[in-house]
């Protein structure tokens, strides 16, 4: 190998790997989910073995692991390997790309990048992670684009954006003359613009025409890790007798900001994830006084909250709509969950004035199959009391708001 093509390939893969960092969870740059690609194929595909590719899939590994690591909680060998299992879909679809894109006519050839990618993202979605791996929300900022998640889910979005890689590998494999490659050229530019005119249309003439309501997330900071502290450690019930004050003092500070949001004009408001802390005696009493506020405020509300077990590693991660009359509309427990749960997976909904309400709580949104059950009862808004890491809040909330039901 001249030293000219040694130069070419760390330069592809020093491009490539360092976007790759910078896509989903530490660090999200839109940008990156359509460069990286570009020069990942490129390496890919010029290098004359397939056995000196193998640093760059081994710097794929690590960059994924710079990106997520920290950011979940983990014990140190479950983040190698399940930040492993994040660049699964992208490595294994670079080399299968590798070794199709010169046997394949030109514009089928350019489908084999996404299409692996996308099937192998979809497959992952399956395991107790979700879709939290995947590149689609990078594009959150883009609204046109990620319309197309109403029909696709996330992956159209992701196939969108990868399907460019290997459209313009064959340009730049040709040159930059554009009569070899006219077919993928024109065929990914139409898709592309198809795909932003009907979303921008979309955005232009579905926007409804209801009056709108003002809706009030409330948060109060803890003063320890309660799960860390208290949950994981089993739930003595001589421990959380201890903590009896502060757990009310932390309950007392979240209807006081609730009363904040009332005169603020919230006509809907929750709290987030596990926000109140309740012993088990204690879960009639504040279920009541929960009641009381939606009725004497006139308001939709719901409360989050962890009903704790004694003796016991889980404990009840739920939430309640009360409706203004103080009826509890429904109680929900969060389905997915590292903690075990007792929950029914149900996902439930109630019609309002402002439209249907339904709720589920954080990490339940990363798992399509499951929120698919708020579009079957066409829930008009979703609240997601969730507790995200400092590190995750910007791409998990997006994920939320547009890139798995859009």
């Amino acid at each position: 190998m001249t030293k000219n093509r040694v130069r070419s390939s760390i330069v592809l893969v020093i491009l490539g790997v360092g976007l790759y960092s910078l896509i989903t969870w530490k660090w999200n740059v839109a940008a990156a989910a359509w460069l990286a690609p570009i020069f990942l194929v490129r390496h890919f595909r010029t290098e004359r073995r397939w056995v000196t590719t193998l640093p760059a899939a081994l710097l794929l590994w690590v960059a994924s692991y710079a990106n997520k690591s920290g950011a979940w909680g983990m014990d140190a060998w479950m983040e190698v390997a399940a930040f492993g299992i994040a660049a699964v879909p992208m490595i294994a679809a670079l080399y299968v790309d590798r070794f199709t894109s010169r046997r394949l006519p030109s514009f089928p050839a350019t489908l084999v990048f996404p299409c692996t990618y996308v099937v192998l993202d979809y497959a992952v979605s399956f395991l107790p992670f979700g879709t939290v791996f995947s590149p689609g929300p990078s594009q959150f900022y883009l609204e046109p684009l990620i319309q197309i998640a109403s029909l696709t889910g996330v992956w159209g979005i992701v196939f969108i954006v990868l399907w460019a890689a290997p459209v313009i590998n064959g340009w730049w494999e040709n040159g930059w003359r554009v009569d070899p490659v006219r077919a993928p050229l024109a065929g990914y530019a139409f898709c592309l613009a198809a795909v932003l005119l009907v979303g921008g249309l979309r955005l232009v003439f579905t926007r409804p025409e209801v009056p709108t309501v003002r809706v009030a997330g409330v948060a109060v900071a803890h003063a320890r890790n309660y799960w860390e502290d208290l949950i994981d450690i089993g739930t003595p019930e001589s421990d959380a007798l201890a903590l009896t004050g502060e757990m009310q003092a932390l309950t007392d500070e979240l209807f006081a900001e609730s009363e904040t949001a009332v005169d603020d004009g919230a006509n809907v408001i929750f709290w987030s994830e596990a926000n109140a802390f309740v012993l088990p005696d204690q879960r009639d009493a504040f279920m009541q006084r929960a009641a009381a506020f939606a009725r004497q405020h006139q308001v939709y509300f719901m409360p989050a909250y962890q009903i704790l077990r004694y003796g016991d590693t889980s404990g009840f991660n739920g939430l309640a709509l009360f409706t203004p009359e103080g009826d509890l509309a429904y109680e929900y427990e969060k389905t997915l969950s590292w903690y075990a749960t007792t929950s029914d997976g149900v996902i439930h909904s109630l019609q309002t004035p402002y439209g249907r309400i339904g709720a589920v709580i954080c990490f339940d949104l990363d798992f399509p199959a499951h929120i698919r059950q708020a579009a079957r009862q066409g829930v008009d808004i979703m609240l997601v009391p969730a507790f995200d890491t400092y590190q995750t809040r910007v791409y998990h909330t997006e994920r939320g708001e547009g890139a798995d039901y859009a």
